[in-house]
């Protein structure tokens, strides 16, 4: 059977048939495989990148926690500053409360001696005036006796 232009219908055929098996065969041993890799990649991929997602809402979830707690801390110490100020403050004030209690004691006790110091001292200067008088007067009866003599 020959066609004009030569065209024989069993070698197209034969073609066609080696073809389908060609492109069956590398459906089968090329493409399925490869296609099935790269969707395997892809899903790999994909749940990597969930997976990071997830791992960086629990590093957020984690780092409010501790921002919060930081932010709680940070009141604590604020609260305990302010306690330690004015426990401070009462002490400042009682210690000086006990200097202005012991400076006037020192006071008080410094003006009693000094009284006791100024009595002393005028009764000491009394006594001496009139030891004074007392020597004066025998030496002026002395100088009478004598110029009476």
């Amino acid at each position: 059977m020959n066609l004009p232009l030569n065209i024989n219908f069993q070698q197209i055929f034969l073609h066609l048939f080696n073809f389908t098996l060609l492109a069956g065969g590398l459906y089968f041993l090329l493409y399925k495989p490869v296609k099935a890799f790269m969707e395997e990649r892809i899903a790999h991929h994909k749940d990597m990148e969930e997976k990071a997602e997830q791992k960086l809402s629990d590093a957020k979830a984690i780092e409010e926690k501790y921002q919060s707690r930081l932010d709680e801390i940070d009141v604590e110490i604020q609260a305990k500053r302010e306690q330690a100020q004015e426990e401070l403050s009462k002490q400042i004030n009682a210690e000086l409360e006990d200097a202005r209690k012991e400076r006037d004691k020192i006071i008080a006790d410094a003006q009693g001696v000094a009284q006791n110091e100024k009595k002393r001292i005028l009764m000491e200067a009394r006594e001496e005036i009139v030891r004074l008088s007392l020597e004066a007067t025998k030496k002026m009866l002395a100088n009478e006796e004598e110029s009476c003599e």
